[in-house]
């Protein structure tokens, strides 16, 4: 249960940049990677995951942009907008980012993918639902009171699971204010737009800040540990369930990168 979600607005932690590298358009197309559009339309517009072009990594605000940084952050810009609920766009849109941040592994980001799947109750809610007494006194079994560095029912209340990989509590929001260079402290809700969510879930994965467990230590190349894996995020809580979405998705991640290069 570690979560993550942002807001509409929010301070200049990422920059939106106007270019594009040339890439094969039919990436941008989720009607090309073969998903069964059953949920929840048949009918889901194209232009909807058009923008924003690009989240650019760790560059906590505009004034100190450099050349230099630049020059290290991602040369793609693929769109990573979504509408929760329509898991077309979602998984289209977690797929532009890994490639935005440079992960290529297939079975990283299909464990992605079925993190994501699974922590947003199959992409249909970035807010963990319940009301105040729930978060306080059951959710995780006893509550989130003096868990997760909450110091009260009102923290309990106030850092619940949020975002694509639900980050969850106090402490988990503070690391996300000392790494973004953001106040998620006082405005929780700054983890909840598409593009954040996503960088989050895919960054937080990769780097191992949930948990101290990284992805690449259980699946990396032809090392594919998914029931392993789920220590990144929250202990064994269905790891087989999440295990075998993973192996579902190997072929479209597939499909995706290879159309990458074409």
């Amino acid at each position: 249960m570690i979560r993550f979600l942002l807001k509409w607005s929010f301070p200049a932690i990422f920059l939106t940049v106007s270019f594009h590298q040339p890439f094969n358009k039919t990436i941008e197309s989720y009607y090309h990677y073969g998903f069964d559009i059953t949920t929840p339309s048949a009918s889901i517009p194209l232009v909807n995951v058009k923008t924003p072009e690009i989240v650019i990594r760790h560059i906590p605000s505009i004034q100190n942009i450099t050349q230099e940084a630049l020059d290290n952050t991602i040369n793609k810009s693929l769109p990573v907008n979504f509408q929760i609920g329509r898991k077309a766009e979602v998984v289209t849109a977690i797929i532009h980012g890994a490639i935005n941040l440079n992960v290529t592994d297939i079975g990283q980001v299909s464990y992605i993918l079925a993190t994501a799947q699974h922590e947003s109750a199959n992409f249909t809610t970035l807010i963990e639902v319940g009301d105040c007494d729930y978060f306080a006194n059951r959710a995780g079994g006893d509550g989130y009171i003096y868990r997760m560095g909450n110091l009260s029912k009102e923290d309990a209340c106030k850092y619940i699971g949020r975002g694509l990989v639900q980050l969850t509590g106090r402490n988990n929001y503070k690391k996300i204010s000392n790494i973004y260079n953001v106040d998620a402290v006082q405005n929780p809700n700054i983890v909840v737009s598409p593009d954040v969510s996503v960088t989050l879930l895919i960054e937080g994965m990769m780097s191992g800040w949930f948990t101290g467990k990284s992805l690449p230590q259980y699946v990396s190349g032809d090392q594919r540990d998914y029931v392993s894996a789920r220590r990144v995020v929250n202990g064994k809580d269905h790891a087989h369930h999440i295990a075998e979405i993973a192996k579902n998705y190997e072929p479209l991640v597939k499909k995706a990168r290879s159309e990458e290069h074409t």
